[in-house]
C-alpha cells in the first residue's frame, strides 16, 4: 500500500515542473509524520527526483510532525510559513526549517490542470472545460462573498446581535480618547505631586 501511495505521490508532484527545485534544499532529509488516533507513522525520505515513503527508519529523523490526519490536510492548505505549522494542532520537534521546506513542497504546488487535461481530450475541449471551471470558481466566490455580506447585514442590522461597524469604530475611537485623557491626567497629577514635594 505504501509503495502504491509513493508512486501516486511522485506522479502528482511531477505535474509541477518546479517541484524538483523545491525538493533540492531538503534532499537527503527525513521527515517523520505520525498520525494520531489512527496510530500510523510514515517516514518521508526526500530525494532530488521525488519522495520515498518508508514504514520504518532506524536513525533519528530530521523533524517529526505529530497530529490528526485532518490537521495535516488543513496544514497543506495554509500559508507557506513556519507560523502556520504552529497554528494547527500539529506538534513539531526537530529542525523547524526542514519542516517549513517540507510543507512548502506541497503548499506551492502549481499544476496546470488544463494542460494535463489536454493530453486526454485535446486542446479545444480542455480549454472549454478550463473556461467553465474558472467561471464556476468565480461564481462560487461571488456567491460566498454575497452570502457573507447578507449574513453580516442580518446579524448587525436586523437581528441586532452585533453592533454596526461604524458604531464599533466610534466606540473604539472614544475608548482611545478616554485612555489618552487618563494618561494626560495621570501625568499632570504626577507633576503636581513633584511640585508639592519640592
Amino acid at each position: 500500500m505504501l509503495a502504491t501511495a509513493e508512486k501516486a505521490l511522485n506522479k502528482f508532484l511531477q505535474l509541477d515542473p518546479e517541484t524538483s527545485s523545491r525538493l533540492a534544499p531538503v534532499a537527503g532529509r527525513v521527515i517523520c509524520v505520525q498520525f494520531q488516533h489512527v496510530k500510523y507513522t510514515v517516514y518521508f525520505l526526500i530525494q532530488n527526483d521525488g519522495i520515498r515513503l518508508l514504514s520504518d527508519y532506524s536513525s533519528t529523523p530530521d523533524v517529526s510532525l505529530v497530529g490528526a490526519p485532518f490537521d495535516f490536510l488543513r496544514l497543506s492548505k495554509a500559508a507557506a510559513s513556519s507560523a502556520a505549522l504552529f497554528e494547527n494542532d500539529i506538534k513539531v520537534t526537530g529542525d523547524l526549517e526542514v519542516a517549513k521546506q517540507f510543507k512548502k513542497i506541497f503548499a506551492e504546488l502549481n499544476i496546470d490542470w488544463e494542460e494535463q487535461l489536454s493530453k486526454a481530450t485535446g486542446d479545444v475541449i480542455a480549454h472549454q472545460i478550463g473556461n467553465f471551471m474558472r467561471h464556476l470558481s468565480r461564481w462560487a466566490k461571488q456567491s460566498a462573498d454575497s452570502l457573507q455580506q447578507d449574513i453580516t447585514e442580518y446579524v448587525q442590522e436586523e437581528a441586532r446581535w452585533l453592533p454596526l461597524r461604524l458604531a464599533t469604530q466610534e466606540f473604539f475611537k472614544q475608548v482611545d480618547t478616554a485612555r489618552h485623557d487618563v494618561e494626560r491626567l495621570a501625568a499632570r497629577v504626577q507633576r503636581l505631586k513633584q511640585r508639592t514635594n519640592t
